[in-house]
């Protein structure tokens, strides 16, 4: 039991360096979209003070700029996703070691107060568990402040995300993946030199497969008719956005929810992140998460985590418009 407590990993180690040659250039590109607009604003502005002519040729000139400069930055904005979904990876693979640790030295407290150690002996390994516990508590204030600064970035454009182009859409995960278990209390993750985990674990995050569910229509029956029939419990109706007035049935029990067609609904739109939000049944009722997405989930116009939802609530997502509905 010592040899597993004592056992140390190479968080010493450990390093998120900012990838700063793409900070710096897509901070380049978001300076020269804000004089970009600006100078697009002062052009407004002068109408009526030159001839059409001279008008209308500036501003297209700053226009085809403008359309350039949104090529550019969405560019970057892939590569910055890119950076995200390791650092968030990883992120959670340093906080499951954490809650180990915290988990460990809970139970080497218990079994000191049955007198299995000498007080010596439990002191020195406690430090030892607690030294480990704030090493892991640095890099993840270490990934934190590289994801704000990422994140960052892009504060203000939300408008430019909505003519985005779609993200090209990853493989959806094969059976024996979405099978595979994650064991975190009985497998140690090891964090390489370069301060960032193997390939080989990327797997464990996708939670999603292949089913979906298809849209139905309900415009002709009622809700009492569609219960009837189908034996739901909830369903999702889209009021606003592509596919108006199809729905939802949420038989299972978790329903993610995004642009990526692996998800098992979802919502093709560029404002939506590729794995949006996760609905999970709890008992008789239902609460909608967020998953980390780009524009949030909001739930009767305020924006939320996680919420449990009640009949007739509002949740948007992108441009989305859905309304919940329980019996």
């Amino acid at each position: 039991m010592q040899d597993e407590i004592t056992k140390t990993e190479k968080v010493e180690e450990v390093k998120f360096p900012l990838n700063t040659k793409l900070l710096e250039e897509t901070s380049k590109i978001c300076m020269e979209r804000k004089i970009i607009k600006e100078r697009l604003e002062k052009i407004e502005l002068s109408k009526g003070k030159v001839s059409d002519k001279v008008y209308e040729r500036v501003k297209s000139d700053y226009l085809e700029q403008l359309k350039k400069n949104t090529d550019a930055l969405l560019e970057k904005k892939n590569d910055i996703d890119k950076e995200l979904e390791t650092l968030y990876e990883a992120k959670k693979k340093v906080e499951e070691n954490i809650g180990v640790h915290r988990e460990r030295l809970e139970e080497m407290e218990f079994r000191h107060q049955l007198g299995e150690y000498e007080e010596a002996e439990f002191l020195k390994l406690a430090d030892g568990v607690k030294g480990k516990i704030e090493k892991f508590e640095k890099v993840l204030a270490a990934i934190d402040s590289n994801i704000h600064e990422y994140e960052a970035l892009f504060e203000g454009e939300e408008a430019l995300f909505e003519t985005a182009r779609p993200m090209e859409v990853p493989p959806a995960p094969s059976s024996e993946e979405l099978s595979a278990p994650l064991d975190v209390e009985n497998e140690e993750y090891e964090i390489g030199e370069e301060g960032y985990f193997g390939e080989e674990d990327a797997h464990v995050f996708e939670t999603t497969g292949e089913v979906k569910i298809p849209p139905r229509e309900t415009t002709d029956v009622t809700q009492n008719e569609i219960q009837a029939d189908t034996g739901w419990t909830a369903m999702l109706t889209i009021v606003e956005g592509e596919g108006k007035g199809s729905t939802f049935e949420l038989k299972d029990d978790e329903i993610t929810i995004g642009r990526a067609s692996s998800n098992m609904i979802v919502l093709k739109e560029a404002k939506v992140s590729r794995h949006h939000a996760v609905i999970k049944r709890l008992g008789d009722g239902f609460l909608i998460q967020d998953m980390r997405s780009s524009n949030g989930v909001y739930v009767n116009n305020e924006r939320v985590s996680e919420c449990t939802l009640s009949d007739g609530d509002i949740i948007r997502i992108g441009d989305f418009v859905l309304k919940f509905s329980q019996p």
